[in-house]
């Protein structure tokens, strides 16, 4: 989510408005809040609150929360979170500014979300614009992709030799819903097929101990790898004949935009997010049912035995995805977006703030 909104701020650049960072302290599935990495954002523009506090303890930080936004005239809150977004919501009588949430995933559904979710909101993919439609009553709800850098000019065409045509990438954290215990049993069934193809897993999480010692046991040593952190993703994937992702959701993955970048094919599962990143126009059989490990292996089989077709669609990722994600499209998108939020300020925001917006003036805190 941190690279997401970085990716936001940088696609704003040019557009005349003054943007600042708020940390909410959002903890991890295992209670632990990751460190993030700010340095991108100018000095003075970030402030931390730990807003997953109860009682007292919340009540002061959401009081220091409101001061820093009158200290920068903050005309819009961009949350990122659904308590967040909640709870900014909560508060606008106090500080007066708009509030908009995006939604990066599809979530499960709740009533405290739905009956305090700000008034307008966007979705990262057309699936969590469904959950968006279906579970809050927001009067202003907008599709708007996460952006990323595409090269502006057109991809050269792949050269792919013998060790690339064997090897396939998967990235992401190492938890239940990314389906990886799926993608190990199919590696086997390949392995069993005669299929010598590795696959290197980068990310980290907690079930990589259960994860390597599945691939102990199944004799899949050294076809299934496990790297762990990447820094430089991209790389990793222009050295791969397609990126596998078998999760159980998403909601519009980033390691399927920076494979397209690289005019890298993605396999996915059929699930909400991954589907909306498949182009309309493939011909490798794509968009599996979760779980599936037999279907998961021979599809895996035809890919690595057609890999001038995987090649081709790798192209039709690069430009569907390229449409919707340029830095170009989401500034247009946002400052629309930005704009529509701070006009419908109530009376107590200030009419200073509102003419801000219609200045190319605004501050926005997300």
């Amino acid at each position: 989510m941190a690279v997401a909104i970085q990716r936001l701020v940088s696609a704003m650049y040019g557009s005349g408005m003054e943007f600042y960072l708020a940390s909410g302290g959002a903890p991890t599935a295992g209670g632990v809040t990751p460190v993030e990495d700010i340095s991108w954002m100018p000095a003075g523009r970030y402030r931390r609150f730990d807003l997953f506090r109860s009682g007292v303890a919340l009540v002061a930080e959401s009081a220091r929360f409101v001061r820093w936004l009158s200290q920068i005239r903050c005309d819009v809150v961009h949350a990122h979170h659904r308590r967040l977004g909640c709870l900014a919501n909560m508060l606008r009588p106090i500080h007066g500014a708009s509030v908009l949430y995006t939604a990066h995933i599809v979530h499960s559904k709740s009533r405290i979300f739905s009956a305090l979710c700000p008034p307008t909101v966007t979705g990262v993919s057309p699936s969590v614009m469904d959950y968006l439609r279906a579970h809050t009553n927001a009067r202003d709800q907008y599709l708007a992709f996460n952006p990323y850098p595409f090269a502006v000019s057109d991809p050269l065409p792949r050269r792919i030799d013998g060790e690339i045509c064997s090897r396939a990438i998967s990235v992401g954290r190492l938890e239940p819903v990314k389906g990886h215990v799926h993608l190990i049993d199919a590696w086997r069934i390949l392995r069993n097929q005669g299929v010598t193809a590795t696959l290197d897993i980068y990310g980290e999480g907690h079930l990589k101990a259960d994860l390597l010692a599945k691939v102990k046991a199944d004799g899949l040593e050294g076809l299934v790898r496990f790297p762990g952190y990447c820094a430089n993703v991209p790389e990793r994937i222009r050295t791969s004949l397609f990126n596998v992702l078998t999760s159980k959701e998403e909601g519009f993955p980033n390691v399927v935009v920076e494979s397209a970048a690289e005019s890298v094919a993605s396999l996915l599962t059929d699930v909400d997010g991954s589907r909306d990143t498949v182009p309309p126009d493939v011909v490798m059989p794509n968009k599996l049912s979760f779980g599936d490990v037999p279907a998961l292996a021979e599809t895996l089989a035809r890919w690595f035995a057609s890999p001038g077709e995987v090649v081709n669609e790798g192209r039709k990722f690069h430009t569907f995805i390229r449409e919707r994600v340029s830095f170009d499209a989401t500034r247009a998108r946002f400052m629309e977006i930005y704009a529509a939020a701070a006009r419908r300020m109530p009376a107590y925001g200030g009419i200073a703030q509102v003419q801000g917006v219609e200045r190319e003036r605004a501050n926005i805190a997300g």
